[in-house]
């Protein structure tokens, strides 16, 4: 499992910073802890920056491939879910 943190998001995919390195194809899985639904969405990498490219941050760019209803409905709330998940570390 690789940690990452999300620098876009959107209906179709996302932007995840990354040091490690991926081929354009590859099928990543996803897990968003904000959300109670932990089943993976399954990816595909169309774009890669490499670390230590001048003048770019190291990411990914995927397209969600199995991306369900109920999960895309966390998206919209997406900033709701860490202020709560937040709020009960406190």
């Amino acid at each position: 499992m690789v940690r990452s943190t999300i620098l876009d998001i959107s209906e179709s995919g996302c932007a995840l910073l990354t040091n490690q390195e991926w081929n354009i194809g590859d099928i990543v899985g996803l897990r968003f802890i904000e959300f109670e639904d932990q089943t993976s969405i399954w990816a595909k990498v169309l774009r890669w920056t490499r670390s230590g490219t001048p003048k770019a941050i190291p990411l990914i760019g995927v397209c969600f491939k199995t991306l369900r209803e109920e999960q895309l409905g966390h998206f919209s709330h997406l900033g709701n879910a860490i202020y709560q998940k937040n709020k009960q570390t406190d």
